[in-house]
C-alpha cells in the first residue's frame, strides 16, 4: 500500500473511531471516557505519520484553552458560594404558571449566562412535582428540554460562550463587542423559538396550575466568595466589553 494511501486509511480509522467513541461516551470493554478516547485518537495520529508532532504542538490553540480553564474557574467558585442554587430558589418561588417556569425566567437567565461563560454546573431545574410520577413525567421533560436547548441556543450570543466561539475568535479577530453586535439578535431569536417549540409540544401535558411552593429551605451561601467571585465577573466583562483579550 503506497504511503499516502496508508496514511489516508489511518486519518480515517483515527477519526471515525475516536467520533464513534465521543457518541457513545465510551470504549466497551474498556474504562476510557470522552477525555481518553480524544487523547487516543490524537495519539494514533502523530504515531501513525498522519501529523508530525512539532505540527500537533503547533495546533494546540493556547488562548482558547487558557480561557476555557479561567471560565471553569469562576463558574466554580460561582458554584461553591450557592450563586446557582440561591437563583435557582429565587426563579422557582417566583414561578407563577407552569408554562412560565421553563418558558421566561429560568430560560433567559440561563441563556445569558450561557453566553458569558462556558457551560458548567448550573442548577437542576425544580420538576413541576418534587417526585415525578407518570403524571408528571412531561412536565419534567419539558422543564429539561428547555434548559438544555436554551443553554445551547444562549451560548450563541458570545465569544465566551462555547469552546467552538472561543476558536472562531481566536483564528478570525472578531472582538467581543463585535461578534456580541452580531451574534445576540441570533440568541434572543433562537431562546423564542426554543420557548415555542417547547410550549407546542407540552403544552398539553403541564399541569393547569404549579403546586403550592414548600417551605423554603436555608440555602447554604457564602457571601464573600459570592461578592468576590461577582466583582471578578463584572470586571472580566468589562475588559471584554473594552476589547482586552478575552484569554488574557
Amino acid at each position: 500500500m503506497h504511503e499516502p494511501a496508508f496514511l489516508r486509511l489511518v486519518a480515517l480509522v483515527a477519526f471515525a473511531g475516536t467520533y464513534l467513541g465521543l457518541g457513545l461516551g465510551r470504549v466497551p470493554g474498556f474504562r476510557v471516557d470522552r477525555t481518553g478516547i480524544a487523547i487516543i485518537g490524537a495519539t494514533i495520529m502523530v504515531v501513525g505519520g498522519v501529523i508530525r508532532w512539532d505540527q500537533a504542538v503547533a495546533a494546540v490553540d493556547a488562548h482558547t484553552l487558557v480561557l476555557l480553564f479561567g471560565m471553569m474557574v469562576v463558574t466554580a467558585y460561582l458554584r461553591l458560594s450557592g450563586f446557582f442554587a440561591l437563583v435557582t430558589a429565587w426563579m422557582v418561588h417566583r414561578a407563577t404558571t407552569p408554562a412560565w417556569l421553563p418558558g421566561r425566567p429560568r430560560r433567559h437567565i440561563r441563556g445569558a449566562l450561557r453566553a458569558l461563560r462556558e457551560r458548567r454546573g448550573l442548577s437542576r431545574p425544580r420538576p413541576a412535582r418534587p417526585r415525578p410520577d407518570a403524571a408528571a413525567r412531561p412536565a419534567t421533560r419539558a422543564y429539561l428540554i428547555a434548559l438544555a436547548t436554551a443553554s445551547n441556543v444562549g451560548s450563541v450570543a458570545t465569544l465566551t460562550g462555547n469552546p467552538q466561539n472561543m476558536l472562531i475568535g481566536s483564528f478570525s479577530g472578531l472582538s467581543y463587542r463585535s461578534f456580541l453586535v452580531r451574534q445576540a439578535p441570533v440568541a434572543i431569536l433562537g431562546l423564542a423559538c426554543v420557548f415555542a417549540a417547547v410550549w407546542l409540544m407540552y403544552r398539553r401535558q403541564l399541569p393547569r396550575a404549579l403546586r403550592a411552593a414548600p417551605r423554603r429551605e436555608r440555602i447554604p451561601v457564602h457571601y464573600p466568595l459570592m461578592i468576590k467571585t461577582t466583582s471578578a465577573i463584572a470586571a472580566m466583562l468589562v475588559a471584554f466589553l473594552a476589547g482586552a483579550p478575552i484569554a488574557l
